[in-house]
């Protein structure tokens, strides 16, 4: 081999030294950026016997980082339907200050036992009329926290489409850049890092499926199956709701005018915070306002007066819009109507004791006509209709058959094991996150040590190279020496 063949090895040496040099630099800044991949590039032994740096490439592994998307979209979901559920406890409280329904209603039975003791009692009376419109009150804020938690999920709905047609539009503009770069030969790697860590941040939002193609293109698809981006972004739809009442219904979410949420959504979204939010605001949030209409319903059944002559029915100490026609099983919105009646209630001019006598809804419904101070059967009567088994609409998702205070117990129950199933499926999905995420990372990620080791191989390599290069230029130092 001549000398100047060895000089040209050598530098070409110096020249790979340099760019891999700066690839491991590359590597070592990028450790710890969330999304970021290990770069590698392999040398290439030439006809000559000489060495190159081939293209650029990154260290990936589809099926880690597809598990990844999943993880991240069902967490997101989760997260999202705890999070809306823990809203809902404000309608419990703390089981000490007894400002639920349930712990209300206990209230009551309690004041009307001891008021069938003292029948003439009028402050006892009072107080039995002062719990009642305390639980009714109960009611309707109940009814308002659940309409506002609805109403906070269908904001977070429109947020999540908004940033996620933003997305889209952006990782359009990205891949259109990958796919010509890759055909020009340009080193995409480090917007392909980007274009991944964009897809992860959508699948926060909808639950997500890559599919890769020609040219380092790739496509999304939801999870249910349908287009967010092929060739081009889909728009996604969907239009925010002012304010809710019980009786409300949110709109759905569209994918390329496909409904992706809601009831009859053909291609459902199964994951993502969109996801999480929709369950919520259209099955957990409505079934427990059910609930609170129901028991609304049971109290003004309950308490509801009767008359034989002629036969008639209307609501008594708790009353709605309704009256004088009692509620029917299943009635939305009566949590949200229910009030106490004028007639009884003290604070407007009413009589509590008519409790006690009866006439709540007029004077033909007098059960204690004369008046008489020991008069208690009503207040009995009462006392057993409170305590009686009743019917309830099986669409509440609860029993169909139980006392008022059980069904209200139940109530709180199936609230309290909503919560701790999405809180704990939460922190499930959280963990199985975590463990994708590290595998991924552990797999496709810059280990610091790694770098370092390939940063001194780099340098030795140089400083062969060097010093192949100083014997070199003795040699030739000697040799003109010896021609001179």
């Amino acid at each position: 081999m001549s000398l100047l063949t060895s000089l040209g090895f050598a530098r070409a040496s110096l020249i790979n030294s340099g760019e891999l040099s700066s690839l491991v630099s590359r590597n070592i800044a990028n450790a710890g950026v969330d999304g970021a991949t290990r770069k590698t590039a392999a040398t290439i032994s030439g006809a000559d016997g000489g060495v190159t740096v081939g293209a650029v490439q990154r260290i990936v592994d589809s099926s880690l980082y597809q598990h990844v998307l999943v993880a991240t979209s069902q967490q997101s979901a989760q997260a999202m339907l705890a999070k809306s559920l823990d809203t809902l406890n404000q309608t419990i409280g703390d089981p000490a200050t007894k400002n639920s329904p349930a712990a209300l209603i206990g209230e009551l039975l309690s004041s009307l036992q001891q008021f069938s003791v003292t029948p003439s009692d009028l402050s006892q009376a009072q107080s039995t009329v002062a719990t009642a419109r305390q639980l009714a009150a109960s009611l309707n804020s109940g009814t308002q926290t659940i309409q506002s938690a609805r109403l906070a999920a269908d904001v977070s709905i429109d947020q999540d489409v908004a940033n996620l047609n933003k997305q889209l539009a952006q990782f359009d503009g990205l891949n259109k850049s990958i796919i010509a770069g890759t055909l020009s030969g340009r080193d995409v790697t480090d917007q392909s890092d980007q274009r991944d860590k964009l897809v992860k941040d959508m699948s926060k939002i909808i639950g997500i499926t890559v599919v890769p193609r020609a040219n380092n293109d790739v496509a999304i698809y939801t999870d249910s199956g349908v287009p967010l981006f092929e060739t081009s972004a889909r728009q996604v739809k969907f239009a925010p709701t002012s304010a809710f009442g019980p009786s409300t219904s949110g709109s759905a979410v569209f994918v390329d005018d496909v409904q992706v949420t809601g009831v009859g959504a053909p291609m459902a979204v199964q994951s993502g915070e969109i996801a999480g939010a929709a369950q919520f605001r259209d099955g957990a949030a409505v079934d427990y306002q059910k609930q609170l209409d129901e028991i609304a319903r049971g109290l003004i059944t309950t308490f509801a007066e009767s008359t034989t002559s002629p036969p008639a029915t209307a609501p008594g100490l708790f009353t709605y819009p309704g009256a004088p026609v009692l509620p029917l099983a299943g009635q939305t919105g009566l949590a949200s109507t229910i009030r106490l009646a004028a007639s009884v209630d003290p604070t407007k001019g009413g009589d509590a004791l008519l409790l006690r006598d009866g006439g709540i809804a007029g004077a033909t419904f007098k059960a204690n006509p004369t008046g008489a101070a020991g008069f208690s059967d009503r207040i009995q009567q009462l006392i057993g209709s409170l305590t009686g088994t009743q019917s309830f609409s099986p669409t509440a998702q609860l029993g169909v058959s139980a006392t008022l205070a059980d069904y209200s117990a139940a109530s709180v129950a199936w609230l309290g094991a909503a919560r701790k199933q999405a809180s704990d499926d939460a922190d499930y999905k959280g963990t199985v996150l975590q463990t994708s995420t590290l595998a991924l990372s552990n797999e496709t990620g810059v280990n610091l040590d790694d770098q370092m080791m390939r940063l001194l191989d780099v340098e030795r390599s140089f400083q062969a190279s060097s010093k192949l290069i100083s014997t070199i230029d003795s040699m030739y130092n000697s040799l003109f020496s010896a021609i001179n």
